[in-house]
């Protein structure tokens, strides 16, 4: 296993914090289109701190993509208007309060963190409160905004295999779901898990999205299960055979 571990430093940190999540939405889609998969081949870790420090850590399990890893992931793409768009309902989910543009461009805004790029680093310091207090550009306002949470459960059906390579496979599976909702509906991830042949994923989702809820979502997670067996990804954990069996039973979506 190799990490890759990249710092940032804003004194603007409401802008820093999307783009920290414009960024981790780009790799992991990026990695995805090379054919690798996350808790398979790497895992990532993305957090925008107090102190005016954002951070993303990479762990890279395939000796292959180890090879392939390149800085310029994090800064060579365009910043796109639906990248900004799903990025800003991720942002808001997790912060739960509203945030307006003030007389600013949001997408060049962005970009100016952009140019600035990332430092690479061997550990993850905390410095001095360096975010300053006149982040205009994204303003958080007293409102709350209502958020709802979205559980999707997946059922599978069991497998005549060892317990521990099955679990396996199916925490990758859920793994990968969930993070590519995410990134294509604007879901944050809250919670993960699975217990016997289900999995069950948990979001925060802002109310704005409330009637696009489960619309294309049971596809999505279909062709997830898919791509993950076409690829053979599975078959660290389960043999091919199994692996090309493993499909949902029934998927259901709950509102709360």
């Amino acid at each position: 296993m190799k990490t890759f571990i990249y710092k940032k430093y804003s004194p603007r940190p409401n802008i820093l914090h999307l783009y920290e999540h414009v960024v981790s939405i780009h790799i992991h889609e990026q990695l995805r289109k090379m054919g690798y998969y996350c808790y398979v081949d790497y895992a990532i870790k993305a957090q925008t701190h107090d102190q005016g420090l954002a951070t993303i850590t990479i762990e890279v399990y395939n000796s292959m993509l180890e090879t392939e890893w390149s800085d310029l992931l994090l800064w060579n793409f365009e910043i796109t208007d639906a990248l900004i768009q799903i990025a800003y309902y991720q942002f808001l989910a997790e912060e739960g309060v509203l945030f307006t543009v003030k007389n600013a461009n949001l997408k060049e805004e962005l970009e100016v963190e952009h140019s600035n790029g990332w430092q690479t680093t061997k550990n993850i310091d905390t410095p001095k409160d360096i975010s300053g207090k006149d982040d205009t550009a994204l303003v958080a306002s007293s409102k709350d905004i209502p958020l709802l949470s979205y559980d999707i459960v997946l059922n599978f059906q069991k497998k005549e295999v060892a317990k521990e390579s099955y679990h396996d496979a199916l925490l990758t599976l859920g793994h990968n779901i969930q993070v590519h909702l995410s990134n294509k509906k604007g879901y944050y991830r809250s919670e993960f898990s699975v217990i016997g042949n289900e999995i069950k994923l948990s979001f925060q989702v802002i109310e704005l999205l409330s009637n696009t809820l489960g619309q294309s979502d049971s596809l999505i997670a279909t062709g997830v299960i898919e791509e993950l067996i076409e690829s053979e990804a599975l078959d660290v954990f389960i043999d091919a055979k199994k692996a090309r069996q493993l499909n949902a039973i029934s998927i259901s979506t709950f509102v709360a």
